[in-house]
């Protein structure tokens, strides 16, 4: 029997795909590619034919009865040549390759980690909220909204709130910041443009990063090291910050593993503080970044999706 590939859609210098993809290739005859969608439109191959779908990477012709599973890693745009400057045409190239490629993914569905409809569903802030009370988890109290008298009066109810944007933005650094209810009434212009989340500030609190991979969860305790950071709710501020092995309570991880799989998700990176009395869920990244933890701790994450892949191409 023919032995499955294995594709990570991530740029070709992703170094998350990288760590993986070797993690594979030094372990088994199986050949993981790494798939850049960001490539120019004629050398992004996607084909269509007959019912089986066809790509060419690295001068490889995969078909999807090839392929055993596909990270869904990071995918990119395709570029459009410098010569198409129709605002239109743009648009439709870009439109009609994602349309290829995400009929492609849909049918990998049951082999893609994680799959497109369960990456898009978790992007919404709200919802992952929503799932992880559902789930036993504890949540920061929130408002979601763009309307200034519910925001307000959320602020009344608060010595200080975390602010925070819904979506990302690309091409900024989005950081989570402490604001009070003086804030919201100097800036109710800007408050009224757009939905944002505002929470309950966790303080004083110790901060988590956990990533679940599969059935595997692990855990980091954040420590920041610079001084003036200290002051801050975002630990990415902290560009000294480093990561130390921890272990969540047993029945936390449960409720975890449950937020994952009502999501359907194999991967993703969680974001946690602590009090001494609670832990509370902020938020899930389907593409979150990790290979700083293995860094600082050596913990296995990267040979752990190898598995995963490997597992699920059979």
């Amino acid at each position: 029997m023919k032995t499955k590939s294995v594709v990570i859609i991530a740029p070709s210098n992703d170094v998350h795909a990288i760590a993986v993809a070797q993690s594979i290739n030094k372990k088994t005859k199986t050949k993981c590619y790494i798939w850049d969608t960001g490539s120019k439109c004629n050398e992004r191959n996607l084909t269509y034919k007959n019912g089986l779908y066809i790509l060419d990477i690295d001068g490889q012709r995969l078909t999807n009865e090839d392929i055993g599973s596909i990270w869904w890693r990071r995918p990119r745009n395709v570029t459009i040549p410098s010569v198409v400057v129709d605002p239109q045409a743009k648009r439709h190239i870009i439109e009609s390759h994602s349309s290829l490629m995400n009929a492609f993914l849909h049918s990998m569905e049951d082999r893609t980690i994680n799959s497109v409809a369960a990456s898009y569903r978790t992007d919404d802030k709200a919802l992952q909220l929503l799932i992880a009370e559902s789930c036993g988890l504890t949540v920061p109290e929130t408002v979601i909204s763009n309307n200034f008298e519910e925001i307000y009066s959320f602020s009344t109810m608060h010595d200080q709130i975390v602010m925070k944007p819904l979506t990302l933005t690309w091409g900024c650094f989005p950081e989570a910041r402490i604001i009070d209810e003086k804030h919201i009434s100097n800036h109710r212009q800007e408050i009224e443009l757009a939905p944002t989340i505002y929470q309950q500030a966790i303080l004083p609190a110790i901060d988590y990063r956990v990533t679940v991979v599969g059935e595997e969860i692990f855990t980091v305790e954040i420590k920041k090291n610079n001084i003036m950071a200290q002051n801050y709710v975002d630990w990415r501020i902290d560009s000294s910050s480093e990561c130390i092995r921890s272990q969540l309570p047993l029945e936390l991880e449960e409720k975890i593993l449950l937020f994952m799989k009502k999501l359907g998700l194999y991967y993703g990176a969680i974001d946690i503080r602590a009090t001494s009395t609670d832990y509370y869920f902020l938020e899930i990244n389907t593409a979150g970044q990790y290979l700083w933890v293995e860094v600082d701790t050596a913990l296995p994450i990267s040979s752990s999706m190898g598995e995963l892949l490997l597992n699920t191409a059979g």
